[in-house]
């Protein structure tokens, strides 16, 4: 166990670019989507423009809508082309078709499986897109619970879902790491009392403000099973 940690019985694990790799996944996704949900290559392009798609490098970009806001927002920017709820289907659809797992999840889901520590993943996509892109991977039935944006208790970085998590393990929740790579989890974490775990694979591309705000850094999610010894 890491010698900063308290003891951690159960893990709430974020979804895109912690179980899921983001990019391999969303980037062929929300192309698809593009394609599919746009008339007219205008709106393709005035969409991608909106959502923060680099439609030359087929790549969602790092400051992207589509990344850091709630979905009441994107949903918002997407309305001048087309029915949100249209666009939201088809690309969770596009998700769970071109799911990719990150290196090392489901080695490390397995592991913690196997020592018997439960675990919940809480994301700021919806519970059933989280349910059915970890299904398509072979994983969902490693996890207690699915908690998304649309469950009830409010997107990261409120605390509702993690403390939810935490309820639906019957721990404490101080008694839970919350797992992620992002400004939400790292927040979300904090504020609901969890042990916090911020991923950086590229330590030297690290967010300096959650390094200083999570309780460990880890670059890999090997990194994740020393919590539990």
């Amino acid at each position: 166990m890491s010698p900063n940690a308290p003891k951690i019985c159960g893990v709430v694990f974020d979804k895109d670019g912690t179980l899921v790799d983001f990019h391999q996944t969303w980037d062929r996704a929300v192309a698809s989507t593009l394609e599919q949900f746009c008339s007219s290559d205008a709106d393709r392009r005035g969409l991608a423009e909106a959502i923060g798609f680099d439609l030359d490098g087929q790549r969602v970009l790092p400051q992207s809508p589509f990344v850091a806001e709630s979905a009441a927002t994107l949903n918002q920017l997407i309305a001048p082309f087309g029915d949100p709820r249209e666009f939201e289907d088809t690309v969770i659809d596009a998700g769970v078709v071109n799911a990719v797992a990150l290196d090392g999840a489901r080695e490390v889901v397995a592991a913690f499986e196997q020592m018997g520590v439960p675990m919940v993943v809480a994301t700021n996509d919806t519970a059933d897109s989280a349910r059915r892109q970890l299904s398509a991977l072979g994983m969902a039935s490693s996890f207690a619970g699915f908690f998304g944006y649309d469950s009830g208790f409010g997107p990261k970085p409120e605390p509702g879902m993690v403390t939810a998590a935490a309820r639906l393990l019957d721990l404490p929740v101080g008694e839970v790491a919350m797992v992620g790579d992002s400004s939400t989890d790292v927040y979300s974490g904090n504020a609901a009392g969890a042990f916090t775990v911020y991923l950086a694979p590229d330590p030297a591309n690290a967010d300096p403000l959650l390094v200083e705000a999570a309780d460990l850094v880890a670059t890999t999610l090997t990194d994740v099973l020393t919590l539990v010894g």
